[in-house]
């Protein structure tokens, strides 16, 4: 089964509700704190109090997500990772002065680092980009063009992208915040 993996979009630093997926009401959740996305489970539910992630996604509708994603250009190297897709962290040689193991940049990619958080492990990073006439963020765009099947609903609420995928995939993503002027 080519199920996509809900533990791409948690952030492992974050609380434990949002460090890994969840199962409350027969979903499977996950969240970064600025996308969120369920599958369908028969699994049990979590220990915990779950409850605003279900009312956030009862709030919305998914059967208007009927536009195909869009193809987004990655031509930015992302520049946490230097490119690599992989979390840098403080260079153990130089203890972050900057040394050749490092590229003199006093923080080094190792071979068991997790996931970049910048560009979510894909070591390149859209622009922001309008969708639906929002503005996103490149890395949670770029995080969302990874769901197989992927089509989004073009009228945005408060702010909030829709959209679904593959096995019964739902997900939520939130704007970028623009002042009111």
């Amino acid at each position: 089964m080519n199920e996509f993996d809900l533990r791409r979009i948690c952030d492992p630093e974050s609380i434990r509700s949002l460090g890994s997926p969840w199962v409350v009401g027969g979903w499977k959740c996950a969240t970064n704190g600025f996308v969120a996305m369920r599958v369908p489970t028969t699994e049990a539910d979590s220990e915990g109090d779950y409850l605003p992630i279900a009312k956030l996604f009862a709030a919305h509708t998914f059967d208007d997500c009927t536009t195909p994603w869009p193809t987004l250009p990655c031509d930015a190297e992302c520049s946490a990772c230097y490119g690599t897709g992989k979390q840098p962290r403080e260079c153990s040689r130089c203890l972050g002065m900057g040394c050749k193991s490092c590229s003199e940049r006093g923080k080094r990619v190792y071979s068991k680092s997790p996931p970049c958080p910048v560009c979510l492990g894909a070591g390149r990073t859209p622009d922001q980009q309008c969708i639906g006439g929002e503005l996103f963020v490149g890395n949670l765009l770029a995080l969302i063009s990874g769901v197989p099947g992927c089509r989004y609903s073009s009228d945005i609420v408060d702010n909030i992208l829709t959209f679904v995928g593959d096995h019964g995939l739902q997900g939520l993503a939130k704007g970028k915040y623009r002042e009111t002027q």
